[in-house]
């Protein structure tokens, strides 16, 4: 179980599920299908979001903590499909590792693809953030090929492959 911490609505909301993130961008008028990442982490008055940040290379995003704020920088070099990705990580970073970025600094994303324990975690939990569950079954069905799908929830094909191999 995770929180999340809403400065502006003085609201500490526990996260124990993805229905949980579902709910909480509902409740602030946020699109779930197809999940939009970049409103939801703006709801948040202690995250900071800066995209096509050309500084970064090699690295295509990181989350950092900032004085009083987290700073999520996402490189230009990628496409929108993997920005979003990059910032539903980095956000799940935020949420589950947050001891780790305040005991050192910060987190860089040199790869999306990378095995160490907690990217592998990241990426499985934003496979499921940016495509959930039920419509993502209904989609999978209708469509023909993973490049069909993946545009459905404006995501990469390989996020599209990761979902489908942990779908339970």
């Amino acid at each position: 179980m995770a929180f999340i911490y809403d400065k502006k609505e003085q609201v500490k909301t526990k996260i124990r599920n993805f229905n949980d993130f579902y709910k909480d961008a509902m409740n602030k008028g946020i699109s779930i299908v197809p999940f939009d990442i970049y409103k939801y982490v703006n709801s948040f008055d202690d995250i900071e979001i800066i995209n096509n940040d050309d500084k970064l290379f090699p690295f295509l995003g990181l989350i950092e903590k900032y004085q009083d704020e987290f700073v999520i920088a996402i490189s230009k070099y990628v496409r929108i499909e993997r920005q979003r990705e990059i910032l539903a990580r980095l956000f799940t970073h935020l949420v589950f590792h947050r001891d780790y970025i305040l005991q050192n600094r910060k987190i860089e994303i040199k790869n999306i693809w990378t095995a160490d324990k907690m990217s592998v975690e990241a990426n499985l939990f934003t496979s499921k953030l940016l495509m959930p569950k039920a419509t993502f079954i209904t989609i999978v069905r209708e469509c023909k090929t993973f490049g069909e799908v993946a545009k459905y929830f404006n995501v990469t094909p390989q996020m599209v492959k990761l979902r489908i191999s942990n779908l339970w």
